[in-house]
């Protein structure tokens, strides 16, 4: 735990200090957290009078292996249709309880969690309202329990939480955490996406719904937000996790490394897939042609001429034609970024990152928005494929 972090929802973590000078300093302590960092470290020291020079510190790490890491965004905290296709998208008026996964979705607001539980309630049919509640501080203690217990059963599938649900939630099948607007920082976003699959069973996921701009975030989260490279990394880094002999992702590891596949496997294709000879106008035969046929009507002379085939259109871009693609991508993308999300805190590369403007640029049989969805895994797909595609048209077309 970080103390000064902390503090805003358990203000006697702050007293720890005053219980520990109650007892001897021959007398040992113990202090554990799942999310500490060197500068944590120093501070639940000084805190518990603990002298570094005559204690031990064991460093098992805080990853889950089992939890796959998302970011997406959503224009602003007001806008609740964000968290939707996470749970409802694929929910038919007949489905059961059982169909439902069972999530938390945490929201940085006591008034949120009961607007959006009764937002999220009016997505669902009659039968399955129910599956839906809320959970904060201001809860009376009687109400708190109910909850948790009836989420911890399996009759409440959806809850809609602040910080109180973070602490003690060691529900072992969760398989969903959503955390709805940016948190203050990334120990806040670990602790809370670590409810989910606290059993190693379950491949679990951990979704940042994070809006456009946001104020007061530790540095460490936006990077983490922002990044291109493995997101797992990041956090690793952060917590001082230790490398050797760590488990492997059971499933996909975040939203980054799956871009990465996807491109290799792009890559591959290209590999297996050798590309027909190119040769000159001088070539006398083209052993890649497919043979003319005559057509069916005869000339002045009475004679059918031979039709040419039409050349198929090539299933991806080369040389200079490939080039004037990726920068005409890449002047887009610098405009964007300055016409709409300016101010705010995208760089152009977290805006587009370069492996996607990479498959977009190769691939010629992107044409619609749903083929471009399909091929990336970009955030903004949805909002700006058709702007893209004008670009690639454009280019295609000169």
């Amino acid at each position: 735990m970080k103390l000064s972090q902390r503090g805003d929802f358990r203000p006697t973590y702050n007293e720890l200090a005053k219980l520990r000078a109650f007892f001897p300093l021959r007398i040992p302590v113990l202090a554990t957290t799942a999310t500490t960092n060197s500068q944590c470290l120093r501070e639940i020291c000084s805190c518990l009078g603990i002298d570094h020079t005559t204690s031990s510190y064991l460093n098992l790490g805080n990853d889950s292996p089992n939890i796959s890491y998302h970011v997406h965004y959503i224009s602003s905290t007001k806008d609740l249709d964000g968290i939707r296709p996470h749970l409802s998208h694929t929910i038919p008026s007949h489905s059961a309880r059982s169909h439902l996964s069972k999530t938390i979705v945490f929201v940085n607001a006591v008034l949120l969690s009961q607007i959006a539980a009764r937002e999220i309630q009016q997505w669902f049919p009659n039968h399955l309202r129910k599956c839906v509640d809320y959970l904060h501080a201001y809860r009376s203690p009687q109400a708190k329990q109910r909850v948790m217990d009836s989420f911890r059963r399996g009759e409440i599938k959806i809850l809609i939480a602040t910080e109180a649900a973070g602490m003690g939630a060691d529900i072992p099948d969760i398989e969903q955490v959503i955390q709805f607007g940016v948190p203050s920082s990334l120990s806040v976003w670990m602790q809370r996406a670590s409810r989910a699959g606290c059993s190693s069973s379950i491949n679990a996921r951990a979704i940042l719904l994070a809006q456009y701009e946001w104020k007061k975030v530790d540095d460490v989260l936006r990077k983490w937000i922002e990044a291109n490279e493995c997101r797992r990394s990041i956090a690793g880094k952060n917590f001082n996790n230790p490398i050797e002999d760590h488990p492997a992702p059971t499933h996909i590891c975040c939203d980054n490394c799956s871009s990465i596949a996807l491109d290799a496997s792009s890559v591959q294709e290209r590999i297996s897939t050798p590309e027909p000879i190119e040769r000159s106008d001088d070539d006398e035969t083209d052993v890649n042609s497919t043979p003319s046929t005559p057509t069916k009507s005869a000339n002045g002379n009475r004679k059918r001429i031979m039709a040419q085939p039409q050349p198929s259109k090539p299933s991806r871009r080369h040389g200079p034609h490939l080039a004037q693609v990726r920068l005409s991508l890449q002047k887009w993308r610098v405009n964007t970024v300055r016409n709409s999300y300016t101010p705010g805190p995208f760089t152009n590369a977290a805006f587009m990152p370069d492996s996607v403007i990479k498959v977009l640029a190769s691939n010629r049989e992107i044409e619609t928005a749903a083929q471009l969805q399909a091929a990336v895994h970009w955030a903004f797909a949805q909002r700006h494929a058709e702007d893209v595609l004008t670009v690639l048209r454009r280019v295609d077309a000169a």
